[in-house]
């Protein structure tokens, strides 16, 4: 697998069969995939590496299988826990709702918390047994040219004299992993339907777990709701819902956050924070997930609300992913514009909980305050 930026000269055009642009977990999964079908891969990414904070903190049974297909278990399970259950708390801590799934239809339990940067990681080092595969990083896809027979990607490369440099890759296909912003679907002039909720979070990340539970506990405190979510590596998440009056610079301060977390741990200032970061939630799906050889997965196809986990795996549970295989080179004449799996991906957005159960109440970990009044 090449990953430099140097052994492409910049009047060459380079001939691949997959063009992918984006090295996200998507992007990244798909060149396992199509690896290991022997299909000629180039990934290319903007950023200069992988994004090394977490992101998504779930990865369900049925990504756990894809991880499984692609032979990069081993490399993945140490940065998963399994049985990662959810418990719904009330402003005292006490639980009064417990999502507890324990079916194993896939061979893998049903769900897992998981650090997606070490995830991503794995994805990304399971390419270098591909000789057929390259990963291109510093290269920016401007502009995108298509014809009968295929596609032309224009990439900016910025050299160490902050120039810009171009390179052309040729491919028989373009699949656009880039995430909601996704230039590739712009550029395929498809629609982006649904909504944007006002509702936003402050996530809070920190090394050195002061409170060592596992698990995700969701507390439904009428102040203000909030979520506290145990990780691998002693890792902790808490994420905080914003009024609508505060700004991000205003809830991304430290004493603000340390206001936030005054109730669940003693001294918040004394922590290890990874990063403070505002998100908004999504619901979004494309029109069409295809357009002669344009392609889009993931994010750029679908935006999923966080809630159970769902932002990261739907992209592991895209149904075109396994049809990009040996299925990709197909004439797009012959193929739809892909909104019967559209239409199925939108009906799931509005979901947001599932297979909630009652739990006794004060048991099972209950998530303690330190003020409750």
């Amino acid at each position: 697998m090449a990953t430099t930026d140097t052994d492409v000269p910049e009047t060459a055009v380079q001939d691949t069969e997959v063009l992918i642009v984006g090295a996200g977990p998507v992007g990244l999964m798909l060149a396992n995939i199509l690896g290991m079908y022997g299909r000629k891969v180039v990934v290319l990414e903007a950023m200069d590496q992988l994004i090394d904070y977490p992101r998504g903190v779930g990865l369900d049974d049925e990504s756990f299988r894809t991880i499984q297909t692609v032979g990069l278990v081993d490399t993945v399970r140490p940065h998963t826990s399994p049985q990662h259950i959810m418990r719904l708390v009330n402003g005292a801590g006490k639980v009064i709702l417990t999502n507890n799934p324990k079916t194993d239809e896939f061979g893998w339990d049903r769900k897992h918390s998981f650090i997606q940067p070490e995830v991503d990681k794995a994805l990304y080092e399971g390419l270098a047994r591909f000789d057929n595969v390259e990963v291109h990083f510093g290269h920016r896809v401007e502009n995108v040219e298509e014809d009968a027979n295929g596609v032309t990607a224009i990439a900016l490369v910025s050299q160490d004299d902050d120039t810009l440099v171009e390179r052309r890759f040729r491919a028989q296909y373009l699949v656009g992993c880039e995430g909601g912003k996704s230039p590739t679907r712009k550029r395929m002039g498809v629609s982006f339907e649904g909504e944007s909720p006002s509702t936003r979070w402050l996530v809070v990340d920190v090394n050195n777990d002061p409170l060592g539970t596992p698990n995700v506990f969701l507390g439904a405190d009428p102040k203000r709701p909030y979520v506290s979510i145990g990780l691998p590596h002693a890792v902790r998440r808490w994420e905080f819902m914003l009024l609508d009056h505060e700004t991000e610079e205003q809830v991304t301060d430290p004493e603000f956050v340390n206001r936030m977390l005054k109730d669940h741990v003693p001294d918040p200032a004394s922590l290890d924070y990874i990063r403070r970061r505002v998100f908004t939630h999504h619901g979004r799906i494309a029109g069409s997930f295809r357009k002669g050889r344009q392609i889009i997965a993931g994010d750029a196809a679908h935006l999923m609300p966080v809630w159970m986990g769902q932002g990261w795996n739907s992209g592991m549970r895209f149904k075109p992913m396994p049809r990009y295989t040996e299925g990709v080179l197909a004439d797009p004449s012959t193929r739809t514009p892909g909104r019967a799996t559209s239409h199925i991906v939108s009906k799931m957005i509005p979901v947001l909980t599932a297979n909630n159960t009652v739990s006794p109440v004060g048991v099972q970990f209950p998530q303690y305050r330190f003020n409750t009044s």
